[in-house]
């Protein structure tokens, strides 16, 4: 896989706005090198990769060794002169973020809801601690405590050596990664926290909502948005004082250095914004949006975008100074350490950064998860040992979190607990999945690149779809890599074209198009307005649920289930609800020689069920919520999907509806009947899918699961109990 001639594309900013390779990262094995060690090159060229199963996050680099995970169940040691792995520690989950090495310990959040400490010398298991939902966060580390959030909705506070916990602070809402300055604990999450390191007490808050870790600079607390700003905050009082409007959401941490704030946002632009006149310096622009978090090293500021490539950009004057194209999306930081770059995307990449030194000036860490010009911060030194001098961490790197909840932000009582033990030791399990089955799981989920379309110059095919007020059409264009196919979702037209369907479908293509990021969500390659409102996204080729259902086993039933709801998560983790689940928005993509992707499609309903949560316009009845006919039940929320979601999984594992007849006698049933229990009608199921499905379909929304995390854990577990993978 290792080819000296890959080096890194000098584009022009024109060209660089769109991805000029059209590969994935399917057929990775995980833990295996194809990397060859090259002396320094110029303007990022490859010195080595590291493949990993799913993709790997930016790597933690400490003692000339880089820590790193994926979405792989396998935490690896590699030597960053060669790329050759020194040991792996392998879980039962990904990795979303990168791990934290602080006095010869890795600190690691894992998907599988476990923190793990991990000796960094040997790669042995020193204690672990489980926490009710995925981390996707990195931990932070300051003196004796480990800091770290979970998406059970909680801080969690460790004693470093024993991992037994100290408190506890719960929020409304998923968090970001902790920093923590003097002895002060800064949280995103439905708001931003400000908490005593101590003993979690919260000093203030500020209803900003964010999805990125703070960065504390000069005494200002800067975080990005989900409503398109970038926010200062006065670090002592909480004062909310500083503001800079974007035109996108911002999902990552912002860098500040030499009195500019660079971030990253949706709409495709690293901003460089002036901290004092809170003026925009310059804006550049590349094909895909920014998830990442800028790093800042001497007068070079690199990012990474999900148009598949990182870029070198000159700090002064916003213009580039070279591109390399990483083959795949990637969401993670870029760190440089001594003149090397380092980002993780489908591969682990060690680049000639093309500049002196190391990102001193903008890396994350020990007791700092965040980015920043010094460290300094409110007056205060932070004591850096020499050990941790060469400590680099990425800020938030991997999948973003954000808020559970509708469209408005949730509030209520804060919670503290102090000193309650929560922690079991435990040896990791080595054992692989079961050959069989993980064999029929592809080891890596294909999706089609970004593109900016021209709607003229799109050939329509034959109609592939239809629903509500919508048509979906095979269609091509040609792009700089050659024809692409995809789907086109148009109104139908009847006559003129009312404004409100205009609007829409532009607001399921901007709903849809800030989720699609997640293997088992339908893709958006582009949409428009012009001639009419059009979504261009991902052709799935292998067929709907609604087709297919009676044709897959237990193992992979279960499989297309936990893959259905981990998308669904994905989204209630954005604040939105699907509202319309059923078998036909279930699509499947082929994979050569493994079982078929399945993925979610159609979020035309969710943004306009919840503004007007009982309309009742595009439903499917066979597989909608008693909320959706019976106002006194209550709005629509993500209970709702849970109970669709249920419905639909019903329907895979019987292979019928829970309820048939007629609309009207469907929809009475609903409200007044219990389905018989799935073992019923299928009796080769395991006896407990019977409790797991029917608590998801309850009448009362507050008798279903509590949040799509408990039915997902529930199906996991299940999945584990009967060896399915």
């Amino acid at each position: 896989m290792y080819d000296e001639g890959d080096s890194g594309i000098s584009l022009n900013p024109t060209a660089t706005r769109r991805s000029v390779l059209a590969s994935t990262a399917g057929g990775l094995v995980a833990s295996t090198l194809h990397s060859t060690a090259v002396s320094a090159q110029q303007n990022g060229r490859k010195l080595w990769h590291f493949q990993m199963l799913g993709g790997a996050t930016s790597p933690t680099v400490i003692d000339r060794t880089a820590f790193a995970g994926g979405s792989s169940r396998d935490l690896h040691a590699i030597d960053v002169e060669n790329g050759s792995e020194q040991w792996v520690f392998k879980t039962t989950r990904g990795f979303r973020a990168p791990p934290t090495v602080v006095d010869g310990i890795v600190f690691a959040g894992c998907e599988d809801g476990n923190l793990y400490a991990v000796d960094a010398d040997t790669g042995e298991e020193q204690w672990t601690f489980e926490t009710e939902g995925p981390i996707q966060s990195s931990p932070t580390v300051v003196g004796t405590t480990v800091y770290v959030a979970s998406t059970d909705q909680t801080i969690y506070a460790l004693d470093a050596e024993s991992g037994s916990e100290q408190w506890v602070f719960e929020t409304r809402g998923a968090a970001s990664s902790p920093t923590v300055i003097d002895d002060t604990v800064f949280i995103s999450s439905d708001k931003v926290y400000a908490l005593n390191a101590t003993d979690g007490s919260l000093r203030w808050n500020v209803r900003v909502s964010g999805t990125s870790s703070p960065t504390v600079a000069n005494g200002t607390v800067f975080v990005g948005g989900l409503d398109n700003k970038l926010h200062g905050i006065e670090a002592e009082s909480g004062i909310h004082f500083w503001r800079f409007e974007t035109n996108g959401a911002i999902h990552s941490s912002p860098t500040v250095t030499g009195g500019t704030v660079f971030v990253g946002c949706d709409d495709a632009n690293l901003y460089a914004v002036d901290v004092e006149s809170k003026e925009q310096q310059w804006a550049f622009q590349t094909g895909g949006r920014i998830w990442s978090s800028p790093t800042a090293v001497n007068n070079t500021v690199f990012i990474a975008s999900r148009d598949e490539s990182i870029y070198a950009i000159d700090a002064e004057a916003g213009t580039e100074e070279w591109a390399f194209n990483l083959g795949g999306n990637s969401n993670a930081s870029p760190i440089v350490v001594d003149g090397t770059v380092f980002v993780g995307g489908p591969l682990l990449y060690a680049l000639d950064a093309d500049v002196d030194g190391s990102s001193n000036g903008s890396r994350v860490m020990l007791g700092t998860l965040n980015h920043h010009s010094n460290w300094r911060h409110a007056g205060q030194s932070i004591d850096i040992s020499p050990q941790l001098t060469e400590q680099l961490l990425d800020g938030v790197s991997g999948i973003p979190l954000q808020l559970m909840g509708g469209t408005a932000l949730l509030t209520g009582t804060l919670a503290v607990g102090v000193g309650v033990k929560k922690w079991r030791h435990k040896q990791s399990s080595n054992e692989m999945p079961k050959q069989s089955i993980q064999n029929e799981i592809p080891e890596s989920v294909p999706s089609p690149p970004q593109y900016k379309l021209e709607y003229k110059n799109i050939t329509k095919k034959g109609t592939v779809g239809a629903g509500g007020n919508a048509d979906v059409y095979g269609a091509t264009t040609e792009t700089a890599d050659g024809t692409l196919t995809f789907a086109l979702k148009e109104p139908r037209l009847n006559g003129t074209i009312s404004s409100d369907r205009v609007d829409r479908l532009l607001s399921e293509a901007e709903t849809w198009a800030n989720l699609d990021d997640h293997d088992h969500i339908v893709s958006i390659i582009d949409y428009g307005s012009d001639p009419l409102p059009w979504i261009a996204m991902e052709y799935m080729d292998g067929g709907h649920l609604g087709a297919r259902a009676n044709e897959f086993g237990t193992e992979q039933s279960l499989w297309i289930a936990l893959a259905v709801t981990r998308g669904v998560h994905h989204a209630h983790r954005r604040g939105i609800a699907h509202l319309d689940l059923k078998p036909e928005n279930i699509l499947f993509r082929s994979v050569n020689n493994k079982w078929d992707v399945p993925k979610i499609a159609d979020w035309g309903l969710s943004k306009h069920l919840l503004e007007h949560s009982h309309s009742r316009e595009g439903l499917s009845p066979h597989y909608a919520a008693p909320e959706q006919f019976d106002e006194q039940v209550g709005p629509t929320d993500e209970r709702t999907d849970i109970y669709q979601l249920g419905a639909v999984l019903y329907g895979l594992f019987t292979g019928q509806p829970p309820f048939k007849g007629s609309t009207a006698s469907v929809m009475q049933n609903i409200l007044t009947s219990k389905p018989k229990p799935p073992t019923r009608l299928n009796e080769s199921l395991p006896s407990e899918l019977d409790d797991i499905i029917l608590k998801a379909m309850k009448k009362e929304r507050a008798d279903r699961y509590e949040s799509i995390i408990y039915f997902r854990d529930a199906l996991d577990t299940l999945t584990d109990k009967h060896s399915l993978r």
